[in-house]
């Protein structure tokens, strides 16, 4: 189908389970880097030696317990987009949703980004630009806030049950 050509058909089934992870590891893959293999390895690294207490996975659980009551419209437009156009909106619309919990200060930014180019008289491909640029921003700290999420996941399990029960 056609989100799976794009590559957002993962991204669904990350957003069609209680939480948004796995949304992080299709985001960096498409992320240009220097080195994308040693940035890889240092990755994993990094996952398997980081540790997070308690109260802080106790935050991520609340914060996806939010984003799971809150983003119900942006899960199910995930859910059922059929082409790869409405798969992207739909994508957008969750990471938007969820990056106000996730991400506020780039949440922020993306919003005031919005607002500078509306009725404004830049031209069109620059406010495009700008857009881009700050949802990228937003998309970016949204996925490292999943990924460090799915750590606390598997090392509180007991935490995030207790909170999305």
């Amino acid at each position: 189908d056609a989100a799976n050509k794009k590559g957002v058909g993962a991204k669904d089934e990350a957003c069609a389970s209680d939480s948004l992870e796995g949304e992080g590891d299709k985001n960096a893959k498409s992320s240009p880097s220097v080195d994308g293999a040693a940035n890889a390895n240092a990755s994993a690294a990094d996952e398997a030696t980081q540790n997070i207490s308690k109260p802080d996975a106790t935050k991520m659980a609340e914060t996806f317990s939010k984003i799971l009551s809150q983003c119900k419209d942006s899960k199910a437009a995930l859910q059922s987009c059929t082409s790869e156009e409405e798969c992207n909106k739909a994508f957008m619309g969750m990471t938007v949703c969820a990056g106000q919990y996730m991400c506020p200060l780039q949440h922020k930014s993306l919003l005031e980004t919005l607002d500078s180019v509306s009725g404004s008289n830049i031209d069109e491909e620059m406010a495009e630009a700008k857009i881009n640029v700050a949802m990228e921003v937003l998309g970016e700290c949204v996925a490292k806030y999943d990924k460090r999420a799915g750590m606390a996941k598997k090392q509180h399990a007991d935490v995030f049950q207790k909170v999305m029960a």
